[in-house]
């Protein structure tokens, strides 16, 4: 209960004690009125002392209680907070209970409506990709991440003073212009704020986020050694595959293999869960389809040990490598996250995601790794001469989903994340084609379309890089190494396709720079100034260049120039690399 409301009661109780006793009083002696007098302070203090005595009790009752998170929804309220330092996953949590309920049919009023309680104008504005439906809850939960810490750096920009999430989320129910009119939470949104920030209280102490609320559903996690005990024997069938997969790298040896495969799906080749992982390894389809492209083996399947393994070993050996720069953790610890919840994830947390979920998981693969080290069929790699994999699967399609597709017949060699491209151009339709990330990029990945405009490729797939969250005037860089130099000594010209995105506050333009580099060490190297948001040919003039004959690596570098605008992702796109 509210101080005012206490106020009042407490002057109504004392008034209908005081009227009686001044009535009482007139009339009678001084003493007597004294006596009176005393008797009134006394019934007042009792008065107040019960007042207070109650307070604290309906402040209990009034203690507000979310829904717990759907399943379904928590991975992408937990990826998605990760958007800016400001938002955590029970705030984000409070946001979606307060704005629906978890209801992606809500509607309220001034035509919000979804999961995230967006008005129109809004989800125009910050629907996450191309054609996301206000049906969809994850683009829901993105959107409406995206749009608060818009909100935040907004009224930070301004010198809004306060709690930037309490802010923000004023902003988001009144609108902008009315917290920067006061510079501070306006009373018409007073009582939403402090809605909102009670049941994000509430979240913080439930164990889908880490809390200890004792009323709370138990959290699933599997004690340590617990889960040593429940590790099963690697099957005999898949030790050359998990041995080959455990010698791709140093990082990735074969008993952590093992223990992945044993936390993912207990060595079950036909399993599905729930959010859509595949087989044995339990890869998600978007996290198959990037590696399995890059490796050009079409034939392999998820479904299909003899494939997944191997490929497994070849993710999180790339995986590692990527992550191996942060300081918040060792790189397969962060490579268990990232195969989760990718790189992107990883990167914006600084380390592991804090999520119960990704610990539980990390838990268990560590927890298996001592069991499996003392196997001793995994201590050394396998001999050239020996099978690396059966011709056949062990099962069947998946039992979940009749319509799976069937395992691949053959095993394909170990595949490697980014194999080098025939020098014949790169299209981007069959994958990366062999193009890696370069400095300050978060990974590269083939696509159709993407989150800035125009959204579509120039032409049929092309090449993302992600950028990290970082200085907007920070260089990012993508590159090609051919296995073998391409010789371009018959053309005159490189030519790429770029796009990238704007809307940097401050920036005068930006800036994109192609660079060849020839087996001798000569570059040849073109700065150019491209529109944001829109396909534009980036040209390099061949002509005289004496290692033109002999190019080892093809490079494009982009960033903003001219603000100091904080943390941008800056992706940007290729497409259609030739030399003609």
């Amino acid at each position: 209960m509210k101080v005012t409301a206490l106020r009042r009661r407490l002057a109504r109780h004392a008034a209908t004690v005081a009227r009686p006793v001044a009535r009482m009083a007139r009339g009678q002696s001084r003493l007597q009125r004294t006596d009176l007098a005393l008797a009134l302070v006394l019934v007042m203090a009792l008065v107040t002392v019960g007042l207070l005595e109650f307070a604290p009790a309906q402040a209990r009752n009034d203690r507000l209680a979310g829904r717990p998170v759907p399943a379904g929804d928590l991975a992408t309220i937990q990826s998605a907070a990760l958007s800016c330092p400001a938002l955590t996953g029970p705030r984000l949590s409070a946001q979606v209970m307060a704005a629906s309920g978890f209801d992606s049919g809500a509607v309220g009023g001034g035509n919000v409506r979804g999961l995230a309680g967006l008005d129109d104008t809004t989800w125009r504005r910050w629907e996450p990709w191309p054609k996301a439906q206000l049906s969809d809850r994850r683009a829901n939960v993105v959107a409406l991440a995206h749009h608060t810490c818009e909100m935040v750096g907004q009224l930070r920009a301004a010198g809004v003073s306060g709690d930037p999430w309490r802010t923000a989320v004023a902003a988001t129910h009144a609108g902008l212009q009315a917290v920067l009119d006061v510079k501070a939470i306006p009373a018409s949104a007073q009582n939403y704020v402090d809605t909102v920030s009670a049941y994000a209280e509430w979240y913080t102490r439930q164990p889908q986020f880490g809390g200890l609320d004792p009323t709370a559903t138990a959290s699933p996690g599997l004690p340590l050694a617990a889960a040593a005990a429940g590790a099963k024997p690697l099957p005999q069938q898949y030790v050359a595959d998990v041995v080959r997969a455990g010698n791709i790298c140093l990082p990735v040896t074969p008993a952590r293999i093992a223990a992945q495969l044993m936390a993912a799906s207990g060595f079950d080749p036909n399993m599905r869960s729930a959010n859509g992982a595949q087989g044995i390894a339990q890869f998600l389809p978007e996290i198959w389809a990037q590696y399995a492209a890059a490796s050009n083996s079409p034939a392999a399947s998820p479904w299909n040990p003899h494939s997944a393994i191997p490929m497994l070993g070849s993710v999180m050996c790339d995986l590692s490598g990527q992550l191996s720069a942060l300081t918040a953790g060792d790189p397969y610890t962060l490579a268990l996250a990232a195969f989760q919840w990718g790189t992107g994830a990883v990167r914006a947390a600084g380390g592991a995601p804090q999520a119960p979920a990704l610990q539980d998981n990390t838990n268990r693969v560590l927890a298996y790794v001592d069991y499996y080290a003392k196997d001793t069929r995994l201590g050394a790699p396998p001999s050239p001469t020996a099978s690396a994999s059966p011709s056949k699967s062990p099962g069947p399609s998946p039992s979940q989903s009749p319509a799976s597709p069937p395992p691949a017949a053959q095993s394909p060699a170990a595949p490697r994340p980014n194999p080098p491209a025939a020098p014949t151009g790169y299209n981007f339709e069959s994958g990366t084609m062999g193009w890696q990330r370069g400095q300050n990029i978060a990974r590269v990945e083939r696509v159709t379309t993407f989150e800035n405009r125009p959204r579509t490729c120039y032409s049929g797939s092309c090449l993302q890089a992600v950028g990290e969250f970082i200085a907007s005037t920070t260089p990012r860089s993508v590159y090609i190494a051919p296995a073998k130099p391409i010789d371009m000594s018959k053309k005159s010209m490189f030519k790429v396709q770029f796009n990238c995105f704007g809307g940097v506050q401050g920036a005068t333009g930006y800036r994109a720079i192609v660079a060849l580099t020839g087996s001798d060490g000569s570059r040849v190297i073109a700065t150019l100034a491209p529109p944001a948001d829109t396909w534009t040919t980036l040209s390099v003039n061949l002509a005289n260049w004496s290692s033109v004959s002999s190019v080892t690596r093809i490079e494009v570098t982009f960033q903003a120039v001219g603000t100091t605008y904080p943390n941008w992702t800056g992706n940007f796109q290729l497409d259609n690399a030739t030399w003609g």
